[in-house]
């Protein structure tokens, strides 16, 4: 469901993240509990556990999260375009990013 090319594109099989910047038309039309995440469906058939299944999906993540040190390897500048984005000094044409060195506590 979530990797379906008629609503993610020729690329739905392929891991990227950029794909949430700009939805699909595709996935902007499928309705759900999640917008875009057709994981959990809509409706009377939609999934009767989807709150403790999002939750436990965060205590995972949380718990993950927590077991690394995250550490800038460059200079990061924020800058303000209506929402607040990183940017690595001297880097512009790269774009919004920003690089992590991560490291196992």
């Amino acid at each position: 469901m979530n990797s379906i090319r008629d609503m993610w594109g020729e690329d739905g099989h392929q891991f990227n993240p950029d794909r949430w910047l700009d939805l699909p038309e595709g996935a902007k039309k499928n309705p759900g509990v999640v917008p875009a995440l057709g994981t959990f469906s809509v409706g009377p058939h939609s999934c009767p556990a989807f709150r403790f299944a999002m939750a436990e999906m965060k205590i995972v993540i949380a718990y993950a999260v927590s077991s690394f040190a995250f550490e800038e390897t460059d200079k990061i500048l924020r800058r303000s375009m209506m929402v607040t984005r990183p940017y690595v000094e001297n880097q512009w044409s790269k774009g919004y990013r920003l690089p992590l060195r991560v490291r196992a506590l």
